[in-house]
């Protein structure tokens, strides 16, 4: 999260905890309701490691609880030490961005329908950075949920700008940190106004050795 504010990439107000207490007072400081949510790079819902909606700090700290309870008998517990309270998005199409080091042609960057529908749905566009402004919407257009930014069925039209900004900044992120193996932000919520990364999940190159 601290790269990617190094960078200017919007990230939904998040806190990281190890304890009940903890997901109860990061409740009280973000306010609102806040989804809590293991901290491990596994698909969360499929190990019950995520409860949204939770508007008070009781109902934060018995998320944990359920959590660790649903990790434990998934046999995954070895991933219920740290969790993340996060602010709830309520609005905007969820897509999925990130980039890949290729061996051969160096940083991909990547774009696609997010959310639970990513692996399912194959709608992904990629191209290698740096990209020009035209390169980054013909990135966008090109895909298969690219109506649902655009009023699909008299919905609101979404900020393909601020989507446009978000792929130019991880592409510099990506020829600037040579390091960077592979970056994952899903989902990415594109509002009206703004788009709002939920989740992260990065490899770097020294994880290697």
């Amino acid at each position: 999260m601290a790269l990617l504010d190094a960078y200017g990439v919007g990230f939904a107000s998040s806190r990281i905890v190890s304890e009940a207490e903890g997901a109860a007072d990061a409740q009280r400081e973000i306010g609102g309701p806040v989804a809590v949510k293991v901290d491990a790079p596994i698909h969360k819902a499929d190990v019950g490691g995520v409860v949204l909606g939770c508007e008070t700090p009781e109902e934060a700290a018995e998320a944990v609880h359920r959590i660790r309870r649903a990790l434990e008998e998934a046999g995954e517990e070895r991933y219920g030490r740290t969790l993340v309270v996060q602010a709830m998005v309520e609005e905007g199409v969820q897509l999925a961005a990130g980039l890949r080091r290729d061996p051969v042609f160096g940083p991909v960057s990547m774009i696609g329908l997010g959310g639970e529908l990513l692996e399912l749905m194959d709608d992904v566009a990629v191209r290698l950075p740096p990209l020009t402004e035209r390169e980054a919407r013909e990135m966008v257009e090109s895909l298969k949920a690219y109506p649902l930014l655009d009023g699909y069925r008299g919905q609101p039209a979404r900020d393909v700008g601020a989507l446009l900004d978000l792929i130019h900044r991880l592409g510099a992120l990506a020829m600037d940190v040579g390091a960077l193996l592979e970056l994952d932000l899903n989902p990415v919520f594109v509002g009206k106004k703004g788009v709002l990364a939920a989740d992260v999940r990065l490899r770097l190159a020294s994880e290697e050795s």
